[in-house]
């Protein structure tokens, strides 16, 4: 325990150094910037009865490839998981109505997501520079999509969603065009739209 900091139910900062975490079961709030820049977590595991992520509270985990999020949770905050590079998949939890502010924000690694039916809005840059993102369906509940939501996933081929909802992916969503790596330039196409 000693590795946490935690307040009554609220863990406030880990200081800890281990590769392999458990947050403890009695948590339910984790506060902005708690495990920002920890570098060296390859598993963590999160409580069942946690309902409250606050921003950037992962930002910069960068060593994380997997991450289940409890449904239990109905609160996240902005960049909570941005730039952890590592991360491969990540779990939603089914009650989550927004994605907000950049919330995967340069999440290279990521390959699969699945957006909980019940979502409402995705939020701006939620999803940019997520350059591993293949495929994606939107749920038939999503109200909006902020602008840069998707830009720069530059491996998005298909994106699937309802009638009503493809309107909603402007060129301000879903950006194309001009990336470069190494000294290679490439022309990006946009992605997909499979109307369900």
């Amino acid at each position: 325990m000693t590795d946490f900091v935690i307040e009554n139910d609220t863990l406030v900062r880990f200081r800890g150094e281990s590769t392999d975490v458990t947050v403890p079961s009695f948590v339910t709030r984790i506060l902005d910037h708690a495990f920002y820049r920890k570098n060296g977590i390859e598993r963590l595991r999160l409580p069942d009865g946690l309902r409250e992520i606050g921003d950037s509270a992962f930002r910069l985990a960068s060593s994380v490839r997997e991450l289940i999020i409890p449904d239990s949770v109905t609160s996240i905050g902005r960049w909570a998981f941005a730039n952890c590079l590592s991360l491969e998949h990540i779990r939603l939890p089914r009650g989550l109505t927004a994605l907000p502010y950049g919330l995967l924000e340069g999440c290279y690694a990521l390959t699969e997501l699945e957006l909980p039916e019940g979502l409402c809005e995705i939020g701006q840059s939620a999803l940019m520079r997520c350059s591993s993102l293949r495929s994606l369906r939107l749920p038939a509940s999503l109200v909006s999509i902020g602008d840069d939501a998707l830009r720069d996933c530059t491996h998005l081929e298909e994106i699937v969603c309802s009638k009503r909802i493809a309107p909603l992916l402007t060129s301000k969503v879903v950006t194309c065009g001009i990336y470069f790596t190494s000294s290679t330039m490439h022309v990006r196409t946009p992605p997909r739209i499979t109307v369900l």
